[in-house]
């Protein structure tokens, strides 16, 4: 991953990314695509009204973002932070098309302070629950948490699920 390309894009004042956090999971996604020999991978972002993470994947991966409508296969899907429904209606819409990365972020978010509009947490324990109950349907896939404490301000968290 190319850092000058990464530390100008965090600059960018409408950027509202943690560094730490955001760099582990752009790297992560980076030595996937390069394992899997993925040129040109394809994103979906759901549920990011007026993000601009989109340009991190654009520049740093080479990805080509498209909107959901018309979808064969995903390679990295980005599911922003909301409601638990909005978060969970994303995740059912879209991950059977993803063969790669599926992200949610924002999964410490709210965790302690109850707020409706910021609940991807609940999806997060949720489908960690169901891999330690033995479903089946997530035997193959590899659950990792990226979230650095923070001492002042919102805690953000990034879950990424790894299909194998």
């Amino acid at each position: 991953m190319n850092l000058t390309i990464f530390n100008r894009l965090m600059r960018a004042k409408e950027t509202r990314r943690h560094p730490p956090e955001w760099k582990m999971f752009m790297e992560i996604c980076d030595l996937y695509l390069k394992q899997k020999k993925i040129k040109n991978p394809v994103v979906v972002e759901a549920g990011l009204i007026e993000d601009f993470q989109y340009r991190f994947f654009e520049q740093l991966l080479g990805a080509k973002i498209v909107n959901g409508t018309f979808l064969k296969r995903i390679d990295i899907l980005s599911i922003g932070g909301g409601s638990y429904k909005e978060v969970k209606k994303n995740f059912e819409t879209f991950s059977p098309y993803c063969t790669g990365i599926i992200a949610i972020h924002d999964i410490e978010s709210c965790r302690y302070k109850k707020r409706k509009t910021a609940e991807s947490w609940k999806l997060w324990d949720e489908l960690k629950a169901l891999v330690t109950c033995g479903a089946k349907e997530y035997e193959n896939f590899l659950f990792l948490t990226i979230h650095r404490k923070r001492i002042r301000g919102n805690q953000r968290g990034i879950g990424v699920i790894i299909k194998q």
